[in-house]
C-alpha cells in the first residue's frame, strides 16, 4: 500500500474515542468511518457557506482555503494536541494526507458550484453603489465648468 496502514482516516478517526490497539477491528473502523464522513460533512457545510456569503466566483480558490484550514486544524492541531492515538510517523503520510485535503476542498467546492441552483449562490455585483451605467456617477467638481449650461428660456 502507498500509504501505508496507519493513514487510513476510519481507524485514525477511531483512535480518538477508542484504545489505538483496538482500532483496528471492524466495528472500530466503521464508528470512525462513521466519525470522518461527519466531519467531512461539516466541511462541505463551512465550504457551502463560504460559496453562500462571497459568491461563486474563485470557487478553486475558496475551497482549496477550507481545505487548507481543515489540513491546519485536524491534521496538524489534532497530532499536536494529541487527539489522535494513531500517529503516522513518515513525512510521506503528512504530504498525502495534505494532497487528499487539497482535492477534496477543489472537488467538493467545484460540484457545490455546478449542481447547486442558480439561486443558491450569489452571483458578483458588477454595480457599484446601485449604479449601473457610467452617466449615473457624479462627476468631479471640474467637470462643471467645462458643462455648458443649457440657457434659461423666458416664459412669455
Amino acid at each position: 500500500m502507498l500509504l501505508g496502514k496507519k493513514l487510513f482516516f476510519g481507524k485514525v478517526a477511531s483512535s480518538m474515542v477508542v484504545n489505538p490497539l483496538r482500532s483496528f477491528k471492524l466495528k472500530n473502523i466503521l464508528l470512525g468511518e462513521v466519525m470522518h464522513m461527519t466531519v467531512g460533512a461539516g466541511i462541505g457545510a463551512l465550504i457551502s457557506g463560504l460559496l453562500k456569503a462571497a459568491g461563486k466566483d474563485f470557487v478553486i480558490l475558496k475551497g482549496i482555503f477550507i481545505s487548507l484550514l481543515a489540513w491546519i486544524g485536524l491534521h496538524n492541531g489534532g497530532h499536536k494536541l494529541d487527539l489522535f492515538g494513531i500517529k503516522p510517523h513518515s513525512t510521506k503520510s503528512h504530504y498525502f494526507a495534505l494532497i487528499q485535503h487539497l482535492l477534496y476542498g477543489l472537488t467538493t467546492s467545484v460540484v457545490l458550484k455546478y449542481i447547486s441552483d442558480s439561486n443558491t449562490f450569489q452571483q458578483p455585483s458588477t454595480k457599484v453603489n446601485n449604479r449601473t451605467s457610467y452617466s449615473e456617477y457624479e462627476q468631479p467638481f471640474w467637470a462643471d465648468s467645462e458643462k455648458q449650461e443649457p440657457s434659461p428660456q423666458v416664459l412669455s
